[in-house]
């Protein structure tokens, strides 16, 4: 097994976290320019109760 240096690890957490602040900021609602109507309608999800929500199990059955 090859060695790895402190040096090596630390090179690569900085492109790891360069990376996932890449993905963060892609992810973000407002950089992905939403419609007026979608980010209401996300809203509106957001409020809905757990209990009110349907299974992936419910979800799969209904559509394939």
């Amino acid at each position: 097994m090859a060695e790895v240096t402190l040096k090596e690890i630390h090179k690569d957490l900085v492109s790891i976290k360069k990376d996932m602040h890449k993905i963060k900021i892609y992810f973000e609602e407002d950089y992905l320019k939403l419609s007026d109507e979608i980010k209401k309608q996300i809203e509106i999800s957001r409020k809905t109760p757990i209990s009110k929500m349907i299974s992936q199990n419910e979800v799969e059955m209904e559509f394939l």
